[in-house]
């Protein structure tokens, strides 16, 4: 596909639709009752927000007998999509096995039992309960994806499989198969709950790898938290051994405040950045981040799940609470840096890294000073409850600021700031 698509402000738009759901499902239709945010607000309303009519489908998005999901396959080049209402993703690619797909969309509230995942806003997607797999889901896209409207992703990708395992139900076959995203150009999505790619693999026998390239000079970010989710850049759901290679711009509405990255359920996440992450990374247990040379990462949490490891490579930079201003970052695994750790010091403050689990130092500091008052400072720049190693970390001294990296007890790491304004220092 070559082209463009503006589209209404309508709830429900879809600028590309791409969907195989076997055994019975589709599309549920829309239900459109404004003003009433949830089906529960209703006294008495037993099916408020879970009844929707539409072809394919006769209650939700319920499926009939069992059955696999084919592939899909979106590929555009040169593409530019807008949707502005709420529940219009740019791009909907899924395959669905065992029944199911798309409940409708709705003010109220969705029907999110029986395998169904409420992916946006109003809707219920996902599996039914009759048995089968999903299939291998791909997008390749270049060019421009814009969407305005609450949950409102700018790429939907979804391989799931039907029905959820239970003794009378012993033999049923349920798998999510792989999904890949490609991307290239500029994706924004700017609503409340609009992540800018989501992407999910799941199923009760298994999930296949989810993996999402982006490509250099691109730019991808996500909207704002809501209701239902945290607005991430980028959120991966379920899977196996799931793969993020970015090479350009993740973010979020929230900037630094916001969440850049995500991973939720099963499965587990692997990060490579040789571009710029800003925003929180919440990859979960497991998880493990990569910022490679020429990677730019600026985060006041980066969740590995306790166990996981951030892996800062030469010619890496981390600058703790973000590029120029004084904050904390707190990595919630462990730390291997042999990359660059930026720290702002404004007089008697200066940013600070916190780590739940060990810290291998290494590589460099450089301290971003934009105000000293005092001849001789120290600052506690690095704390790792597991203890830290020092493994050749440096600092290097200016014209007029002799700098020292001080290890007063096995979790801390201090700098240490004199200025020096004799004449062999400022010669």
């Amino acid at each position: 596909f070559n082209g463009a698509g503006e589209l209404q402000d309508d709830a429900g738009s879809y600028g590309i639709f791409a969907q195989s759901v076997g055994g019975g499902g589709g599309v549920g239709g829309s239900g459109k009752l404004k003003g009433i945010p949830f089906g529960g607000s209703i006294p008495g309303c037993e099916i408020c927000g879970k009844i929707s009519f539409g072809w394919g489908v006769g209650l939700g998005a319920a499926g009939g007998k069992g059955g696999d999901g084919g592939a899909v396959t979106v590929d555009v080049e040169g593409g530019s999509i807008r949707t502005g209402g709420e529940s219009s993703p740019a791009i909907f690619a899924q395959s669905v096995g065992g029944g199911g797909g798309i409940a409708g969309v709705t003010a109220l509230s969705p029907l999110t039992t029986g395998g169904f995942i409420e992916s946006v806003r109003g809707t219920a997607v996902g599996s039914g309960s009759a048995s089968g797999s999903g299939g291998i889901v791909e997008v390749d896209y270049t060019g421009l994806i814009a969407t305005t409207g609450d949950a409102s992703h700018g790429i939907f990708a979804q391989s799931v499989g039907g029905g959820k395992k239970t003794a009378a139900k012993a033999d049923l076959r349920s798998f999510g198969k792989a999904v890949t995203i490609n991307f290239a150009g500029s994706l924004s999505a700017t609503g409340e709950d609009a992540h800018g790619i989501l992407a999910q693999s799941g199923g009760a026998d298994g999930a296949g790898n989810v993996t999402v390239d982006i490509a250099e000079g691109s730019v991808v970010s996500g909207g704002k938290k809501g209701m239902t989710n945290n607005g991430a850049g980028i959120m991966i759901m379920d899977g196996a051994s799931n793969m993020l290679t970015n090479a350009g711009t993740v973010t979020s509405a929230g900037g630094i405040k916001g969440v850049a990255v995500a991973h939720t359920g099963v499965g587990q996440l692997e990060v490579d950045n040789s571009g710029a992450i800003l925003g929180d990374v919440l990859l979960g247990k497991n998880g493990r981040f990569n910022n490679r040379s020429g990677g730019r990462v600026e985060a006041r949490l980066i969740d590995l799940g306790g166990n996981g490891v951030l892996s800062n490579e030469k010619n890496g930079v981390v600058y703790p609470g973000g590029d120029s201003r004084l904050g904390l970052t707190r990595i919630e695994g462990n730390l291997l840096t042999a990359g660059i750790l930026a720290e702002d010091i404004d007089d008697a403050e200066a940013d600070r890294v916190n780590v739940t689990g060990t810290a291998f130092l290494g590589g460099f500091v450089v301290p971003i000073i934009s105000n000293i008052q005092q001849r001789s400072q120290q600052y506690t720049i690095l704390s790792a409850a597991g203890g830290t190693t020092n493994q050749g970390i440096t600092v290097e001294d200016t014209a007029v600021i002799d700098y020292q990296l001080l290890f007063p007890n096995p979790n801390d790491m201090v700098l240490g700031i004199e200025l020096d304004f004799s004449a062999s220092g400022l010669n």
